[in-house]
């Protein structure tokens, strides 16, 4: 085990110590700011950005005073310069969250130059999976529920760049056997419409954007979906996705093409990315040193949200039919998002030099 990870083990075992405690009358004492302010450090409109928007009406109806909820967006470099800036700066007192998303999970894992916060040290209060399908075009020769069987081109993928959370479809259509070229500078949304185009001809999508944007194309025999990336239980145990049970897992077609499961580096350094991409699409986060009573305070306002009918119907709407996880079970997904042992890094730094053509550090 490496020093960042007995660290971190550490860390989060203390965390989930603190954040574990009832919420007595000392932390609704301790718990006193007028305002809160949720940094988000990426654009507004995109998927932290929703999520941060839906939940904060809540979250200022259920903590203690009801405090101001003010969300405050910094795009730019992936979120990175935005979550550098919270670590430097934001006050301990419960008066300022950070919306962490995979970008900034995948920057941790991958160990990129511009991280310059530890990841460790942020105590998570909320975590949101975030399921997706990936799908190609019909001119590819793929059929519904063959594998891929019948793919007989060059798969060309948009992807935001070989950091991103993108990288975990590349990897896995790799590991398929396929071959796949990426075209870097390309988000979602837009690589969606290229998709529509015919300028790609495999794409994944996020369960709301699948849902509401892809089915139709499938509907209408244009698309075909290849596999789902699953979706991890409360033990770790990656399924079916529950948005989408009748499209196979990555898992399942690797065996299916291969006749025996994913193993050795290669799985550990797959699920790492699917914990930082999938099992903590979203997150959101108290600073360092925030002490035990403020994060209660937080922890007993979120459990009164998730059990509240009305926020459980907006949830279903806007992010899917997930889990929504506080407390321990929130610190021990957010452990699962951060942490990648030296032999799978090794594994993955060879596997993007070879691939992409990226050294990792």
């Amino acid at each position: 085990m490496t020093l960042h990870a007995r660290h971190l083990g550490r860390a989060l075992a203390f965390g989930a110590l603190l954040i574990s405690q009832p919420l007595t009358g000392t932390a609704q004492e301790a718990f006193s700011p007028s305002q809160v302010t949720i940094t988000v450090p990426f654009a507004e409109g995109g998927g932290s950005d929703t999520l941060v928007r839906m939940i904060t009406p809540y979250l200022q109806k259920t903590l203690p005073g009801n405090p101001a909820m003010v969300v405050q967006n910094q795009p730019g470099g992936g979120g990175l310069p935005g979550t550098n800036t919270f670590f430097r700066s934001a006050q301990n007192d419960g008066s300022e969250l950070l919306a962490m998303s995979s970008s900034v999970f995948m920057a941790t894992l991958l160990r990129d130059r511009q991280v310059r916060f530890e990841v460790d040290k942020f105590t998570p209060v909320y975590l949101s999976p975030l399921g997706a399908v990936i799908y190609v075009a019909d001119e590819t020769g793929a059929m519904t529920g063959n594998g891929i069987e019948g793919i007989s081109v060059p798969l060309v993928y948009g992807a935001a760049s070989p950091t991103s959370a993108d990288v975990l479809t590349i990897l896995a259509l790799d590991l398929l056997g396929l071959d796949v070229n990426p075209v870097f500078g390309t988000q979602r949304g837009a690589a969606r419409i290229a998709f529509e185009r015919g300028e790609f001809n495999v794409d994944h999508q996020s369960a709301a954007a699948y849902s509401s944007n892809v089915l139709p194309l499938i509907e209408a025999g244009e698309a075909i979906p290849l596999m789902s990336f699953g979706f991890a239980d409360a033990t770790g145990e990656i399924g079916r996705d529950p948005a989408f049970p009748e499209v196979p897992t990555f898992f399942e077609l690797y065996e299916q093409t291969h006749g025996k499961p994913l193993d050795g580096p290669a799985r550990t350094a797959w699920v790492a990315l699917f914990n930082a991409s999938i099992s903590t699409g979203k997150a959101l986060v108290l600073p360092q040193d925030t002490p035990a009573e403020v994060a209660s305070a937080y922890v007993a306002a979120l459990e009164k949200i998730f059990a509240d009918p009305d926020f459980i119907t907006h949830a279903k709407a806007e992010i899917g039919d997930y889990p929504q996880s506080t407390g321990e079970a929130a610190l021990a997904q957010y452990s699962s998002a951060t942490t990648l042992d030296e032999e799978a890094f090794a594994w993955l730094a060879d596997w993007y030099q070879t691939k992409l053509g990226v050294a990792l550090r």
